[in-house]
């Protein structure tokens, strides 16, 4: 009699715990079961728009099976926002590595871990200009906010706060190391000392611009040639 006791409890508690599970998972988006997801920023109102592109477009996500999501780009948050039905939109965790790239465009955006222009570690999405294998070209695209400017006097009017569109960062990835590249010839040389000889010599050679993203293309093709002579 004890026995069966013991069983009818056992099955009565699995059974518990086998419908707890079950309305738990009834609660949450398929999709967003197998995503590493992150609280959204809140939004700021402001004229202009915080994404590269307002609409969310079809991307996939190359290293989760190649799963075909809806999503846009923050810039400004610098957060991938992905929507999960109708009114759901979540931001994917940097810390993971995604691979995401937007069907129609061909777009590619990577988490990387990378030294800014004051040399402190960053993490977030970058786009993926050219890959090889010895090196990666990234940039970050940036959008930045300005608050409102109140009027100075009675004949001014307040200046709305908006979102501006800024000048995108190259990065490169090379020899395990992701590091700004500056604009600047002098500091651009300096990041690489042991080519900076011959980079020097090529990129006036050649009439390169170190604000053209074609050149960078070519300079950081050229720098891996020469790092395994």
């Amino acid at each position: 009699m004890k026995k069966c006791l013991i069983k009818f409890l056992i099955a009565f508690i699995c059974l518990g715990a086998s419908n707890m599970v079950v309305s738990q998972n009834q609660g949450l988006n398929l999709a967003e079961i197998d995503l590493n997801i992150k609280n959204r920023s809140k939004t700021v109102e402001a004229e202009g728009s915080p994404y590269i592109t307002e609409e969310f477009l079809a991307l996939r996500l190359e290293n989760f099976k190649n799963k075909i999501y809806s999503g846009r780009y923050n810039a400004y948050n610098g957060e991938m926002e992905i929507k999960l039905g109708e009114d759901k939109i979540i931001a994917l965790d940097n810390n993971t590595d995604y691979t995401i790239t937007f069907i129609a465009s061909l777009k590619k955006y990577k988490p990387y871990t990378y030294k800014d222009e004051n040399l402190d570690l960053q993490r977030g999405f970058l786009v993926v200009v050219k890959e090889d294998s010895s090196f990666t070209l990234l940039k970050k695209e940036q959008i930045k906010f300005q608050d409102k400017v109140k009027p100075r006097s009675s004949y001014e009017k307040e200046k709305a706060a908006k979102f501006i569109k800024e000048s995108d960062t190259y990065y490169l990835n090379f020899n395990n190391e992701t590091k700004i590249l500056p604009q600047n010839k002098k500091q651009f040389l300096n990041s690489f000392p042991e080519y900076e000889v011959k980079l020097k010599s090529y990129i006036k050679k050649n009439k390169l611009s170190l604000k053209n993203e074609n050149d960078l293309i070519t300079i950081a093709s050229y720098l891996s040639s020469i790092s395994k002579e």
